[in-house]
């Protein structure tokens, strides 16, 4: 895990997603659900976080949060 916990924010990380053209990034654990693009990569965030976070019923979140994606 420290290894990992390395790269979150760190400069390194978006140097790596330039060098090999990424066009799709896919992360959690903030918490806050987010898509949005930077540049031409797209930047999804679907955390479930913990259910004192939430503001609808859990299959409501569930549908919000969670995306199916095609490679």
């Amino acid at each position: 895990w420290d290894y990992f916990n390395a790269f979150m924010g760190a400069k390194i990380f978006g140097e790596l997603i330039q060098e090999f053209q990424v066009s799709t990034v896919i992360h959690g654990h903030t918490h806050t659900p987010l898509i949005y693009n930077l540049d031409d990569i797209s930047i999804y965030c679907g955390p479930i976080g913990y259910p004192s976070e939430w503001t609808k019923p859990l299959e409501d979140e569930v549908k919000q949060r969670v995306k199916t994606f095609n490679f």
